[in-house]
């Protein structure tokens, strides 16, 4: 019968390179469109000061190295032998020790700034950023990297590497997602304007589910080694969708900005 047979099936390797360089086009795409974004928030907040400044430079960091270390792979990938798999190692844990870290301040920068300025809540903002550039960074001895025959290079990420990685991101948006519910609730019972409490509802709520759940894909895929040798593009695609979110919420009023807005952005000087 022709469903009776339980050998695995493995997908032709040319079908596997073309989709993974498909996937490494779109990623490309997405972070340069990205820090072409995040520049130009950069550009028109460049007079500013504080946290309206420091916001549009972190949005720039994970887009910046994103679109490097994704373009490099794009090309190794299209052309065996154009790039040394080590480089592309560095370059993994490079976007992964910046970006992560850099999206999690922007959280709780915006937090601090916009919610509630506790010194308790900088302080563990603080801390939540450093631990997770530490657990990030320490991804670099545990990421092996060699060629194959064909000059593809094949990176395995370590399981208990990810399940610490996945702890430190779920502390983070656990905290950022209670702190927003918080807020929420002290605001429902003031006069909250509308537009604010849909803004603060999509940040808080949407936003954030969709960064959660992020997170723990790649984790998961780690652990059951559903996609041995090509877990580092697992997490370059985590990064992306984060540093996506995270620039389309700070991006999508920059040409016209609501005054409900204007207010809501003005609270971060």
């Amino acid at each position: 019968m022709l469903f009776d047979d339980t050998t695995p099936q493995k997908l032709p390797p040319i079908v596997v390179n073309s989709v993974i360089i498909l996937i490494l086009t779109i990623t490309v795409y997405v972070f340069v469109y990205n820090l072409y974004c995040s520049a130009r928030l950069l550009y028109t907040r460049r007079r500013s000061s504080g946290a309206r400044r420091t916001i549009p430079v972190l949005n720039v960091v994970p887009n910046l190295v994103g679109s490097i270390a994704s373009a490099y792979a794009l090309v190794q990938r299209a052309w065996p032998g154009a790039g040394t798999c080590q480089a592309i190692a560095a370059l993994d844990v490079l976007t992964i020790a910046c970006g992560v870290p850099a999206i999690t301040a922007i959280l709780f920068i915006r937090a601090y700034y916009t919610w509630m300025r506790h010194k308790w809540l900088k302080y563990l903002g603080g801390s939540m950023v450093f631990a997770t550039f530490v657990v990030n960074i320490s991804l670099f001895p545990l990421l092996p990297s060699r060629p194959d025959g064909k000059g593809y290079c094949l990176i395995e990420a370590n399981r208990t590497w990810a399940m610490f990685k996945l702890g430190a991101e779920t502390v983070s948006n656990v905290t950022l997602s209670g702190l927003y519910l918080i807020v929420l609730r002290q605001m429902a019972r003031s006069s909250l304007s509308v537009p604010l409490y849909k803004k603060l509802y999509r940040e808080g709520i949407f936003s954030t589910f969709f960064v959660v759940v992020s997170s723990m894909v790649p984790a998961i895929v780690v652990s059951l080694k559903m996609a041995p040798s090509i877990e580092p593009f697992i997490y370059g695609a985590d990064i992306v969708i984060n540093a996506t979110i995270i620039n389309h919420m700070l991006c999508r009023n920059m040409k016209n900005p609501t005054r409900t807005c204007r207010n809501y952005d003005a609270q971060l000087e």
